[in-house]
C-alpha cells in the first residue's frame, strides 16, 4: 500500500518571490518572512505525516538523494511583457525541502536539465538555486554537462533503449533515493505535468526529441521501467495555468503533495486540479502497465482547487485567431491509420489531436510565446502540418486543399515538421524534425510575422548571462566529448512509429531494464562531428535554426568573398587603367594576370563536377558526368561559378559539409 499525504497552507500572498529567490535569500530579513515560515513548516509536517506511513526516513538516512526540481523555462524578466509566471519550482520548496534533509543526509544533489534552448545554468542563477546550493552545502548538477549510461527497456514498445546521465544511473541502480518536486501545473503536450512527467527533464536532448509526438504520453511512462521516483512532492502552493511550457498563470491553491507511488501521487493532484484522471492519457496509461496502486492510502486530500483548465493546444482557437487573424492553419496529418476524411463534414479538431504531443503543440507554444512578447500580426499566411491525408489538407472549416491549391494561395507559406517535407519546396520555410527543436517554430513564427524575439535578445534582462551559459556548456560538453564520454543519441533523431513488441518475447518476468555497454566514440572523423553539433546546437539556441556544420560554412562564405575579389579585382584594375586612373600600370599585364588566374581556375573544372554530381545524389537528383548531361545551365553554371570563385564553390561538397542538410531542411 502506497501513500498520498496533502497538506494545506495558510492564506498568505505567495506569488511573490515564488519563480526566483530574492537578493534578501537567507538573510534574517528574509528568514523571518511569514511565508518563508509557512512553506517550511508545512513541508516538515507533510513528509513527517508521509513518513508515519512510508518510513521515508530510513530509506533516505544516510543515502545519497538526488532532488529533481522543473526548470523547464524559468520566467522571470527574460523579455515577456508580464515579467514573471509560475512555470517553476518555488526555489523555497526546494530550501525547505533540503532543510528537511540535511537532518538525515548529507548528500544533497539538486539536479536538472532545462528546456533546449534554456541552459541549465542560467535557470540556476535566475532562479537563485546557485546561491541555495552555496547556502545549504548541496551540489547541483547541470545535466546535460553529464556522460550518458545506456539501458535498454525489454518491456518498453516506443523507447526500447534509453540514454540516460550517470546521476540518474545510480537511481536507476539503486543507488541513490530520488526525489521529484513537479509544479503543479497544466501541459500543452499531455495536459498535465507532474510527478513521473517531470522526468522527461532528466534525459538527453535528443533523446527527449525521439517519440516527442503522438507516443509521449507511452514514451514517458515507460520511463518508469527505468527510473522511478522514490518520492513526489508536488509544489501546489502557486500552481499554474495555461499552455506551459509556454508562460502559465497563477493559481493561489497553496498545497502541498507528497507520495510515495509517482502515478498515484499524479493521480490525487489530477483530481485536485478539477480534472478527471481517466482523462489523463499519462495516468490510463500507467495503469495499462501496471504501475498503479489500487490501495493507496490518501491523507487530507482537499476539495478541488479552483483556477485549473483544460489546456488549449489548438492552433484553430479563438484566441489565436484574435492575435494572427490572417494566418490560415492546414492540416494532413494521418497518423495509426485513422481514415481518410470523405467530406466537408470531418472534424478537423480530430485530425489536429493525431499529433497532440508534436507538431502541434510545439507550434501552439510557439505563437503562446509571441504573444507573451506582446507581439501580434496581421499578415497574411499559411502554417501547413502533417504528410496530407489522401493528398489533401484541411484548413478549420473542413475544405480540402491540394499541393496545386497550397502553392496558388497567397501569402507566407510555412511547413512545420518532417511530415510537410515533400511539399516544403513550395513553402517558403520548412522546419525540419519529429518533432523540430522546441524554439524552431518560436523562431519561424518571428520570421513570418516579421516581429522581433525579446526573449533572444536584449530585451531579455539575463541574455548576457544566457550566452555566458551556452558557452561554458559548450566547453564542459567537448571536454567530456574529447575524453570519450558519449552524451546523447545521435541527431538528427530518426523517429519511426513505436516499435511493437514481438508476441512471447518478453513477460511479466522479464527485468524491468538491461544495462548495456556504451559504445566508444573515439574515432577522430566521429568525434569531429559531434564537437562540430556541439558548435551547431550553441547557434540553434540562439537562432531557432539547426544548421548543421554552421562554422565552416560561414567560413568557406567568407572565403568565396576573397577568392571571388582576387579573380575580379585585376579585371577591375585593368579597366580604371585602360581609362588612365591607375598611371604608371599597364592594363595588358593587369588582363593578363586576371587570364592567369581564370586559367587556374579550369583545373578545378573537373573537381566541381564531380562535387555537383555529389549534390545532386544527395539531392536525388540525376547525376551529371562529363558528357552531354553537363550541357545546358547547369554545366555553364558549374563552370562560371568555379572559374569566378574557385575552390570555395566545390570544396565544401566534396568534403561533406553539405551532407546533413537535407535531414535538417537547409536549402544550400
Amino acid at each position: 500500500m502506497s501513500t498520498v499525504v496533502f497538506e494545506k497552507l495558510p492564506a498568505l500572498d505567495y506569488e511573490n518571490a515564488c519563480v526566483a529567490l530574492p537578493k534578501e535569500y537567507g538573510t534574517p530579513a528574509w528568514e523571518a518572512l511569514s511565508e518563508v515560515a509557512a512553506i517550511r513548516k508545512a513541508l516538515f509536517s507533510l513528509l513527517e505525516k508521509l513518513d508515519a506511513h512510508e518510513e521515508i526516513v530510513s530509506k533516505i538516512r544516510g543515502k545519497p538523494v538526488v532532488i529533481k526540481p522543473n526548470l523547464v523555462i524559468v520566467y522571470s524578466n527574460i523579455g515577456t511583457v508580464k515579467p514573471e509566471f509560475p512555470e517553476t519550482t518555488d526555489p523555497r520548496v526546494i530550501d525547505a525541502l533540503v532543510l528537511w534533509l540535511k537532518q538525515y543526509t548529507d548528500t544533497i544533489t539538486i539536479a536538472e536539465s532545462s528546456g533546449r534552448g534554456s541552459p541549465t545554468r542560467a535557470s540556476f542563477a535566475i532562479s537563485g538555486l546557485d546561491r541555495l546550493s552555496k547556502k545549504r552545502g548541496c551540489e547541483l548538477v547541470v545535466l546535460e554537462e553529464r556522460p550518458c549510461e545506456l539501458y535498454r527497456l525489454p518491456k518498453a514498445r516506443v523507447s526500447r533503449t534509453l540514454y540516460i546521465p550517470d546521476t540518474f544511473g545510480k537511481v536507476a541502480r539503486g543507488e541513490a533515493f530520488y526525489i521529484s518536486v513537479p509544479k503543479l501545473k497544466t501541459n500543452l503536450y499531455t495536459g498535465v505535468t507532474l510527478g513521473f512527467k517531470n522526468s522527461m527533464g532528466i534525459i538527453p536532448y535528443n533523446e527527449r526529441q525521439h517519440a516527442h509526438h503522438y507516443d509521449i504520453n507511452r514514451k514517458l511512462v515507460e520511463m518508469m521501467y527505468l527510473v522511478k521516483p522514490d518520492l513526489t512532492l508536488i509544489d501546489g502552493i502557486i500552481g499554474g495555468n495555461g499552455p506551459c511550457p509556454a508562460p502559465v498563470y497563477p493559481v493561489s491553491s497553496n498545497m502541498l503533495i507528497a507520495g510515495s507511488n509517482p502515478v498515484e501521487t499524479d493521480r490525487a493532484a489530477v483530481r485536485f486540479m478539477g480534472f478527471d484522471p481517466k482523462g489523463i492519457p499519462l495516468l490510463t496509461i500507467a495503469d495499462e502497465l501496471g504501475f498503479n496502486d489500487d490501495t493507496v492510502r490518501i491523507i487530507g486530500e482537499a476539495a478541488p482547487a479552483n483556477g485549473f483548465s483544460s489546456p488549449d493546444y489548438s492552433l484553430l482557437s479563438d484566441r489565436i485567431i484574435r492575435h494572427f487573424p490572417n494566418i490560415r492553419v492546414l492540416y494532413g496529418i494521418d497518423k495509426h491509420g485513422l481514415g481518410n476524411p470523405e467530406n466537408s463534414d470531418v472534424d478537423v479538431r480530430a485530425i489536429e489531436a493525431r499529433c497532440r504531443g508534436g507538431c502541434v503543440a510545439t507550434t501552439r507554444f510557439a505563437f503562446e510565446m509571441l504573444i507573451a512578447e506582446g507581439k501580434s500580426s496581421a499578415r497574411q499566411g499559411t502554417v501547413i502540418i502533417g504528410s496530407g491525408i489522401d493528398g489533401y489538407w484541411l484548413d478549420a472549416s473542413g475544405k480540402k486543399y491540394s499541393v496545386q491549391d497550397i502553392a496558388a494561395l497567397k501569402g507566407y507559406k510555412l511547413c512545420i515538421g518532417s511530415c510537410t517535407k515533400s511539399i516544403s519546396g513550395i513553402c517558403d520555410q520548412y522546419v525540419a524534425g519529429c518533432m523540430p527543436l522546441a524554439n524552431a517554430p518560436h523562431a519561424a513564427l518571428h520570421k513570418f510575422t516579421r516581429t522581433r524575439c525579446a526573449i533572444l535578445g536584449f530585451g531579455n534582462r539575463h541574455f548576457p548571462l544566457f550566452i555566458k551559459a551556452l558557452l561554458e556548456t559548450r566547453h564542459a560538453r567537448r571536454k567530456l566529448l574529447k575524453a570519450g564520454a558519449t552524451l546523447d543519441m545521435d541527431f538528427p533523431v530518426i523517429d519511426s512509429a513505436a516499435i511493437a513488441v514481438e508476441p512471447g518475447a518478453e513477460t511479466d518476468a522479464s527485468p524491468p531494464w538491461q544495462a548495456l555497454s556504451v559504445p566508444a566514440r573515439t574515432d577522430p572523423k566521429t568525434l569531429k562531428r559531434q564537437l562540430r553539433f556541439e558548435d551547431d546546437s550553441l547557434f540553434a539556441s540562439l537562432t531557432g535554426t539547426f544548421i548543421p556544420n554552421r562554422i565552416p560554412k560561414a567560413l568557406y562564405r567568407v572565403q568565396a568573398v576573397l577568392t571571388t575579389l582576387i579573380t575580379i579585382s585585376p579585371l577591375c584594375a585593368g579597366f580604371l587603367a585602360l581609362f588612365g586612373l591607375l598611371p604608371g600600370i599597364p592594363p595588358s599585364l593587369l588582363f593578363s594576370i586576371f587570364i592567369g588566374i581564370l586559367i587556374l581556375h579550369s583545373f578545378e573544372v573537373p573537381f566541381a563536377i564531380v562535387a555537383e554530381a555529389k549534390r545532386r545524389r544527395r539531392k536525388k537528383l540525376s547525376q551529371i558526368s562529363t558528357s552531354s548531361e553537363t550541357s545546358g545551365r547547369d554545366a555553364v553554371k558549374v563552370m562560371i561559378k568555379t572559374m569566378l570563385i574557385g575552390y570555395p564553390a566545390w570544396l565544401p561538397e566534396i568534403q561533406g559539409i553539405h551532407d546533413e542538410d537535407e535531414a535538417f531542411g537547409c536549402r544550400h
